[in-house]
């Protein structure tokens, strides 16, 4: 985490009592990158790498999460799709995003009137599209 009023990546951090983001990424390396960038801007972060460990987490704990990256490519018995819908269903107000690497997906994200971003992740473009949909707290 950085003491200094910005990130490495030159954004201020957010204030302290944001929602959790859950982050849903099967690339390890590529999910690490990105809580960390999340983390320095002021998120509180979670962390899976497919969907059964995403909803294990959710039931498990009482967290605040008001925003999940969903990779849709994520392995499991659950789609990217269904899990974001299973996400809708069972924690009141969250907004996504999903995410690939293939573009072509965007088309599956738009039928849900849900953004996408493709992968590698423009982490500006990211935070943008948090930042918008979380609402705003004092």
């Amino acid at each position: 985490m950085n003491s200094g009023n910005k990130s490495k990546n030159n954004v201020t951090p957010l204030r302290k009592r944001q929602p959790a983001v859950l982050v849903i990424e099967h690339q390890i390396l590529m999910r690490a990158s990105i809580c960390e960038t999340l983390r320095e801007w002021g998120f509180k972060v979670y962390e899976a790498g497919n969907g059964d460990d995403a909803v294990a987490l959710i039931k498990s704990r009482a967290i605040d999460v008001g925003f999940v990256l969903v990779d849709l490519d994520v392995p499991g018995p659950m789609s990217g799709i269904e899990l974001t819908n299973w996400l809708r269903q069972n924690i009141a107000g969250v907004s996504a995003v999903l995410a690939s690497s293939d573009r072509k997906k965007s088309a599956l994200a738009a039928d849900l009137g849900t953004p996408f971003i493709a992968k590698p992740y423009d982490t500006k473009k990211l935070l943008v599209i948090i930042r918008n949909a979380l609402p705003r707290r004092r």
